[in-house]
């Protein structure tokens, strides 16, 4: 309770916080909103879970609650910083991002993820030790207990990827490489009539029109001339493309003119902007930028454009803030390019995957230009949660005998790691029982890349390809001598 508590409180923070930000004049929207609280939920409770279980870890060596405590805060603490720093320094590079809708989620994510670090390592703790070794009722870890990983079996499973880090190695990539092949499935742009999940009014009257009246009757191309007098010879310069159905009056006023053309294809797809674009290009040709073309097929162009644009832009930097906070937190080069790496793979076959289900199981009309970004984003940004806590936990444990500080991270990160990606993957699921099907197949997207990370990667790769390294894992930091390894 203590965790969800905590996440409520500064889910409450976060939100003050982004109204404020709001009524100085930022965009914010419903879809925004949406997601923030879902991010919120899902990374807090993650902060939450990653320090309640060193702290649980701590009470079994530690008589006292508050020492416990303490020891927990200092070696998750920078941890959890670091995962939260990066998620933030990631949301707001979205602040790149030519689409408003996008570029608001940067400093709003932001925000929420501010809060949410804020709380965990403030009011979470001190509901903890309000309640001592009882806020764990009824599994009470006492001095010397055994860990529940040993029930759980994490560490049979770090001794089996200890045996074999090779071939473990081998079948994670080869499994996720595999997944990479559904990206040939990748679905076309989702049209605007398409994007509810269930039927809506202005979709059916959509489909009554277009079976009444010319296809493209319901989107009609909206010409504008900054110049009346263009008006005549710019309905005469569209006449002549191919794939306009129609030309309609022309309307002039003092200081501009305008006039629809009906295509012959339906608004939406290649067809119809296929034509626009032939349309733009005539228009610009003969009047430069006095003559201009809109409507909703010339609206998803921009928009599809504005989509290629940002990812161009925002994945790079995304990936370059992931590798920088990596290598500050490992103080290693070797290490954060191989993670990054990682992340980046998992994220392609979680895509691909998703691609093949959008497609073949829920039978979506396509996937909304916004999607292929901002999981990107929340995969690279909130999958590097559980690379920092396992790589760093590594690093604290790691003898001179590299394999068993693989093993100690293991045992005892697998079961808090796994029971975060869980959680996470179970709060952006909540997405998709709104009615819109870009939040739909983000929330897929997003679950589906957690799990695929958490399992494969975190539980998997990461440890064997360690293992396989050795010190130039961690190159240019060479592991100082530390404890002997002793199973825990």
């Amino acid at each position: 309770m203590f965790p969800l508590i905590t996440v409520g409180l500064a889910s409450l923070l976060g939100q003050a916080a982004v109204y404020l930000l709001a009524r100085s004049g930022f965009v914010v929207n419903g879809m925004t909103v949406g997601i923030l609280t879902v991010l919120m939920f899902g990374a807090g409770t993650d902060y939450s879970l990653l320090l309640v279980a060193r702290y649980r870890e701590e009470l079994r060596s530690e008589a006292r609650p508050s020492r416990a405590m303490a020891t927990a805060l200092r070696r998750v603490a920078p941890t959890l910083a670091v995962s939260a720093g990066t998620v933030i320094l990631s949301l707001l590079v979205l602040l790149a991002a030519q689409e408003r809708d996008i570029r608001a989620l940067g400093p709003v994510g932001a925000i929420g993820i501010a809060a949410v670090l804020l709380g965990t390592l403030t009011l979470l703790p001190a509901l903890l030790l309000v309640f001592g070794r009882a806020a764990f009722w009824p599994l009470v870890p006492r001095m010397g207990q055994a860990p529940p990983s040993r029930r759980l079996s994490w560490e049979a499973l770090a001794s089996w990827v200890a045996r074999h880090p090779r071939q473990l190695a081998g079948a994670g990539i080869g499994a996720l490489a595999i997944l990479c092949i559904g990206l040939a499935a990748y679905p076309a742009p989702l049209p605007q009539s398409k994007s509810f999940s269930g039927r809506v009014p202005s979709a059916t009257a959509q489909s009554l029109i277009s079976q009444a009246f010319p296809a493209g009757s319901t989107g009609p191309v909206v010409v504008g001339t900054v110049d009346p007098g263009l008006l005549p010879a710019a309905r005469a310069v569209a006449s002549q493309v191919p794939g306009i159905e129609g030309i309609g009056p022309g309307f002039a006023t003092s200081g501009a003119g305008v006039f629809e053309a009906t295509l012959a294809a339906p608004p939406e797809g290649a067809r119809a902007e296929a034509v626009v674009k032939d349309l733009r290009a005539a228009e610009s040709l003969h009047f430069g930028g006095r003559v201009l073309v809109g409507g909703p097929t010339a609206v998803q162009i921009d928009l599809n454009e504005a989509a290629a644009h940002d990812r161009l832009v925002i994945i790079p930097l995304v990936l370059l803030v992931v590798l920088v906070m990596l290598a500050l937190l490992l103080r290693a080069l070797v290490a954060p390019v191989l993670l990054t790496l990682s992340v980046v793979l998992s994220y392609l076959a979680a895509l691909g995957l998703s691609s093949l289900a959008f497609r073949w199981i829920f039978g979506f009309a396509g996937i909304d230009s916004s999607v292929a970004l901002l999981g990107f984003v929340f995969l690279v940004a909130l999958g590097v949660d559980y690379t920092v806590f396992l790589a760093s936990r590594i690093r604290q444990e790691a003898p001179a005998d590299a394999e068993g500080g693989v093993r100690v991270a293991l045992a005892a990160t697998g079961g808090v790691i796994t029971s975060a990606g869980l959680v996470l993957a179970a709060t952006f699921t909540v997405l998709g029982v709104l009615p819109l099907v870009a939040l739909t197949e983000l929330g897929f997207l997003v679950a589906v890349g957690v799990l695929l990370d958490t399992f494969i990667v975190r539980s998997l790769v990461v440890p064997a390809v360690a293992l396989l390294l050795g010190e130039p894992f961690w190159w240019p930091w060479r592991p100082r001598q530390s404890r002997p390894y002793v199973p825990r």
